[in-house]
């Protein structure tokens, strides 16, 4: 079956489309997600690949409008791209079907093999060191179900951003509250930065998306 999600730039709750997307990817345990993104402009549309990838689901890229793409005379580093973040690409054009049939053949193949998953992109030192003593609180036997549903790594990213929804989700369906568990450690990241927490968290995503685009992609503008 193939779910057709609405087309979101985040993993956010602030509106319907970004729920529903959300929701389904974490509640209904997908085989594989395609990211559908616009190639002539990665940098924004990449955005929710870091998000989609902090899930823990293995992922498919799909470079769509790849003729605007080589028009503008850019060149993409597939293979480095797969090296550096463990995602792989294919490059479609939807209106003239190129690249759909690739795109099925290897999500499929991708799912057999049981390919694309338990890869993490990894923060800024501080970011990354608080988000892996936040890991450590919740290896605590108690927390078991909540990590065998959402994963370690999401789970603690979710606890340090003090994402609501997530936070409700968790109290309805497993019934406790787990904000306190990342409390000190946002605190600590907030004082020494002097930012809120989801300007960190946005900052770091875009450093990531920046310091790989650097290595595989080549514009005109360059």
């Amino acid at each position: 079956q193939l779910i057709d999600l609405p087309g979101v730039y985040s993993l956010a709750s602030h509106t319907v489309e970004e729920r529903v997307t959300r929701d389904f990817i974490l509640n209904e345990n997908p085989d594989i997600i395609i990211n559908v993104v616009d190639s002539t402009n990665l940098d924004r549309n990449l955005y929710l690949t870091t998000l989609l990838k902090e899930t823990g689901k293995p992922i498919l890229i799909a470079l769509n409008y790849f003729d605007e793409f080589e028009k503008l005379g850019y060149k993409f580093d597939r293979e480095k791209f797969t090296e550096y973040t463990g995602l792989e690409t294919i490059e479609t054009v939807a209106v003239k079907n190129r690249g759909q049939n690739e795109l099925i053949e290897k999500a499929v193949k991708m799912v057999k093999e049981k390919k694309g998953a338990g890869y993490k992109l990894r923060y800024d030192k501080m970011v990354q060191q608080e988000i892996e003593c936040v890991k450590n609180k919740l290896s605590d036997e108690k927390y078991k179900q909540v990590i065998n549903t959402f994963s370690l790594n999401f789970t603690a990213i979710k606890l340090i951003e003090k994402d609501g929804y997530f936070a409700e989700m968790i109290k309805n369906r497993f019934g406790f509250e787990l904000d306190g568990v990342a409390k000190e450690n946002r605190e600590r990241l907030e004082s020494e930065m002097s930012e809120d927490i989801e300007t960190i968290m946005a900052e770091h995503r875009y450093g990531i998306i920046k310091s790989v685009l650097e290595m595989t992609l080549k514009t005109t503008m360059k």
